[in-house]
């Protein structure tokens, strides 16, 4: 027995597709490789084949004589035999591995009691016989094109497998995917394979196969599984789920009895929906003794699921305890604004005198204070009338007369460079602060 990987069952470890996915399958012959050979003789139990059309292949072309079903794909076109539907619903090929597989373990190991229908039910939760994604089960036991599941890489609900068979059996050489019409994972199988119908080739996509070594599987606690008790504990082993072992044993009660009904699921939806969904082949019918079109629903085994979900509208809830309005918080005092600073004062525009004592005297064009040139304003201003008796001679001429009678002098000056703007002369005033002259 192998590890019973997250999210599925110990033969299936997820599922094949979900709610909206078809599932991924590979065709023989194509570029994966052909399917498995079949040989010629099968074992003696192996009942005649009915040979009346099956319903289920009413979407692709069938032959009503012979039951041959052709369906035409990107790659080609392919042919094969097809399973007619047995009086259960289910195909002949289907029902007669069901019946083989209980009867073998009859032989091998009498006090497991293992009744037919309950791998019919496993195969139905499983794969809907074969069927599942728009399959057809063959006369040789083999679905078409092949039921491979999604890679187990540990995203979502599956657990995480890496390859184990360099992608003989799934066809995939990164990570392990269930197989077939029961859903084992390669590392289950290669302890658990059984040769269920003597061609000496044990294949999992082989429903004769397939179906005995799930058998074995069933039978492998003590004890007969025969009792309602028996028969839980034995699914438990197969797939740790209360609501998969309920919807199983639905099943094989309905094809014990023809009478299904169906459980409502124990389990809660997954946060990612259906952990394994149906597809085409789940959403088909089957005969009269099957339930009605069910809807696609939850398969908690982790293989293909074509089961009905009954679900009753959940209860609604009581409103919720209004809370109290909560009372608006204190409003945060704004804190007192710092007052403003004081305006910088101007800069004053008054120059900065000095006082300066010399020599007046004339130096060129110019007048000069012990030889330092004066600014006394342009030679117009020379011309025009003193503001005052600078020269102190008792009259007041025009500038120029004024400085040529002065000798030592003290003058406010404001030191522009090398050069000094005279603003008063002994006192008083030439020029004004602004600049104007007096």
């Amino acid at each position: 027995m192998s590890l019973n990987p997250v999210g599925g069952n110990a033969l299936a470890g997820t599922a094949v597709g979900s709610a909206h996915e078809a599932p991924a399958v590979v065709l023989g012959g194509g570029e994966s490789g052909e399917l498995p050979t079949r040989s010629a003789t099968r074992l003696d139990f192996l009942e005649d084949e009915l040979t009346s059309p099956d319903d289920l292949f009413a979407d692709v072309a069938r032959d009503p004589k012979t039951g041959s079903v052709r369906v035409s794909s990107p790659k080609g076109t392919r042919e094969w035999s097809a399973s007619a539907l047995s009086d259960h619903g289910m195909p002949v090929v289907a029902e007669r591995a069901y019946r083989n597989a209980a009867r073998r373990m009859a032989g091998t190991d009498p006090a497991c009691q293992l009744p037919w229908t309950l791998l019919a039910g496993i195969g139905r939760v499983e794969s809907d016989h074969g069927r599942y994604g728009g399959s057809t089960l063959g006369r040789d036991g083999v679905s078409h094109p092949l039921i491979i599941g999604v890679q187990l890489n540990g995203a979502g609900p599956v657990a995480a497998i890496p390859d184990s068979d360099n992608g003989k059996l799934d066809k995939d050489k990164v990570w392990d995917r269930a197989v077939g019409p029961m859903q084992f994972i390669p590392t289950t199988w290669a302890t658990a394979g059984r040769d269920g119908d003597g061609d000496g080739v044990a294949s999992p996509n082989d429903i004769d196969d397939a179906t005995l070594a799930a058998a074995g599987y069933l039978c492998s606690g003590s004890g007969s599984v025969l009792s309602e008790a028996g028969m839980a504990a034995a699914l438990l082993r197969y797939n740790p789920s209360d609501s998969y072992v309920a919807l199983v044993m639905a099943f094989e009660r309905g094809y014990r009895t023809g009478s299904f009904v169906m459980p409502a699921p124990v389990e809660p939806e997954t946060s990612q929906g259906a952990r394994s969904g149906r597809g085409k082949a789940g959403a088909r019918g089957n005969s009269k003794t099957s339930p009605a079109k069910p809807k696609p629903s939850r398969g908690p085994s982790g293989g293909p699921s074509a089961t009905p979900d009954p679900r009753p509208a959940p209860e609604p809830k009581p409103p919720a305890t209004p809370k109290p309005t909560p009372k608006p918080p204190k409003p945060t005092p704004k804190p007192t604004p710092k007052p403003p600073k004081p305006p910088k004062p101007p800069k004053s525009t008054e120059p900065v005198l000095d006082s300066v004592s010399g020599t007046f005297q004339a130096c060129g064009s110019r007048w000069c204070l012990d030889g330092s040139p004066l600014d006394l304003g342009p030679p117009s201003q020379l011309s025009a009338g003193a503001a005052a008796d600078f020269d102190g001679n008792g009259t007041v001429g025009s500038n120029s007369e004024e400085f040529a009678g002065l000798r030592q002098v003290t003058l406010l000056v404001e030191r522009v460079g090398a050069g000094q703007v005279v603003y008063a002369i002994g006192g008083e005033n030439y020029r004004f602060a602004d600049g104007s002259f007096a």
